[in-house]
Order: C-alpha cells, then sequence, then structure tokens
C-alpha cells in the first residue's frame, strides 16, 4: 500500500470534528484502558505525520492492519 492509499483509507464520513472527538476521548488508564482509542490516535498521527511528507514506506503495512483491526469499530468514532 502506498501513502496515498493509507491517507484515502479514511471514511468519506470521516470529519475533522471527528477526527478531535477521538483525539479528545480519554483512553482511560490501566486495565480501563480502550485500546481501540490508544490505536485510533496513534493511527491519525502516523497518517498526519506522512501527510507533512514523512517517508512512509516503514509504516504503511502497520498503518493498513492498525485500519483493519479499527474497521470493527466505524460508526462509533473510534477509527481512522
Amino acid at each position: 500500500m502506498d501513502s496515498e492509499a493509507a491517507l484515502s483509507s479514511y471514511e468519506a464520513d470521516d470529519t475533522l470534528v471527528e477526527l478531535l472527538t477521538i483525539l479528545n476521548t480519554p483512553t482511560g488508564a490501566g486495565s480501563r484502558a480502550d485500546a481501540s482509542l490508544i490505536l485510533a490516535d496513534q493511527v491519525i498521527a502516523a497518517k498526519l505525520s506522512i501527510a507533512n511528507g514523512s517517508n512512509p514506506t516503514a509504516i504503511i503495512s502497520t498503518i493498513a492492519d492498525a485500519n483493519s483491526l479499527l474497521s470493527g469499530f466505524r460508526g462509533s468514532c473510534r477509527t481512522m
């Protein structure tokens, strides 16, 4: 997957407000932490870094894997 494909994997309804909602949602702590929110925060950060010019070669397959894992949460404001 190339960087353009990874960046375009956002759903059409992923708005800036929705992404900010994800980033601003507390993930919890310890055994009560929400792993899907932690992963979503990291995916958003990685995609923004790529969009800002970082080389995606080393991370692109990891982003694709994360998107696949998070796809089960679509509609609940927990994915990329």
